[in-house]
């Protein structure tokens, strides 16, 4: 596929990597509902989607949400909370993408940047 431009920068390949229930929050707090379909559409845009991936604890998803989710290709990481609600995401997300490089977050998102950085 050709390269995309992104400001000045190009893009073969695009990773996308979800904390689900964080997006949804903060979708659901613009007034907007989540629409993984608009999100693989938006990647696209950016260059060929080598992986979508979402993570969250599966039991919070509904029938409908794994099936909207399928559907646009995205596939989903169980990530079950812990004791005291705590969820593991966060550790999941650094094991799933280890060897990525990853060069964009969420600026509410608690993992920070330097320590995804391995190749």
């Amino acid at each position: 596929m050709a390269d995309r431009e992104i400001g000045h920068r190009r893009a073969e390949k695009v990773a996308l990597v979800v904390d689900l229930e964080n997006i949804s929050f903060t979708c659901a707090g613009m007034g907007i509902a989540f629409s993984p379909a608009t999100l693989m559409v938006m990647a696209r845009e950016l260059g060929e989607v080598i992986y979508a991936t979402a993570f969250i604890d599966a039991q919070s998803l509904s029938t409908q949400d794994r099936i909207h989710l399928f559907k646009s290709g995205v596939t989903v990481v169980d990530c079950p909370r812990l004791s005291r609600g705590k969820d593991t995401v966060d550790p999941k997300i650094i094991e799933y993408c280890n060897g990525t490089l990853i060069v964009a977050r969420s600026k509410t998102d608690a993992i920070r940047l330097p320590q995804l950085f391995s190749c």
